[in-house]
């Protein structure tokens, strides 16, 4: 973002390509930002002496959507997640197919079915984009601490995301935690779960909306035009209960 109004040519390597870093730079680039590479790891970025203010939707929270339908997969149930689609769920939607969620997509979103305990499966590991991401890491296993059958979650992201699995436990479900190569590994059982005080010590591990990111990025981006308004038209998947 500094870039783009830096004198000169910036040159990003390994740069994380995330649908929300390429959904940054078309709205970047639709301000009059000159954004070269965008969906790559190599990101080129010559700087402009003005942005101008413009309307944009922003693409679906994609973490959101799956926090959703996480949710569904332990209760049961039906949704639709609206303005939702399978291209913005790359690296989990598989997953959750995989222990037993049924899902439809249709124009307005994706109708979202389970009707039984989840299934388990044998082996997660998280990974960069398109991978699956260490910031489903402790929704996914929330839902397997329910799910019949014994499942095996590698961090290679983020070393500290697995204290998560100790509040599950306050709240009876069987994980075991096995350092190896300084990652963790869960071992989670079916088990039954009941109410506790638990700790939420991280952002990512709870639930949380889109609400605080479009209010924080709203000024910055005022700021970034000389204050002239602008309107950010935010799509953050929404649910709707279907039946």
């Amino acid at each position: 973002m500094a870039a783009v109004k830096a004198k000169g040519k910036t040159i990003l390597e390994n740069a994380a390509k995330e649908p929300e870093i390429e959904d940054l730079c078309n709205f970047l680039i639709k301000m009059g930002a000159k954004i070269s590479g965008v969906g790559t790891s190599r990101l080129e970025i010559d700087g402009v002496e003005k942005l101008t203010a413009c309307e944009y939707t922003i693409i679906a929270d994609r973490i959101v959507a799956g926090t959703y339908i996480g949710a569904l997969a332990v209760c049961g149930g039906s949704i639709r997640l609206n303005n939702c689609h399978f291209k913005d769920l790359k690296g989990f939607i598989d997953v959750y197919c995989g222990i037993g969620v049924r899902c439809v997509e249709s124009e307005a979103g994706i109708c979202v079915f389970i009707n039984k305990r989840p299934d388990s499966i044998n082996y997660i590991k998280t990974q960069p984009y398109p991978g699956f991401p260490t910031d489903m890491q402790s929704i996914i296993m929330s839902v397997l601490s329910i799910a019949d059958g014994k499942c095996i979650i590698q961090e290679d992201i983020y070393e500290n995301r697995y204290k998560t699995a100790y509040e599950l436990i306050k709240m009876g479900a069987d994980i075991r935690i096995k350092e190896k190569c300084a990652l963790p590994h869960i071992y989670s059982f079916a088990t039954p779960i009941t109410g506790n005080n638990i700790l939420q010590k991280k952002v990512c591990p709870g639930v949380w909306g889109s609400d605080l990111q479009l209010s924080e990025w709203g000024p910055m981006m005022e700021q970034m035009v000389g204050g002239e308004h602008m309107m950010l038209l935010g799509t953050a998947c929404s649910f709707q209960v279907l039946g």
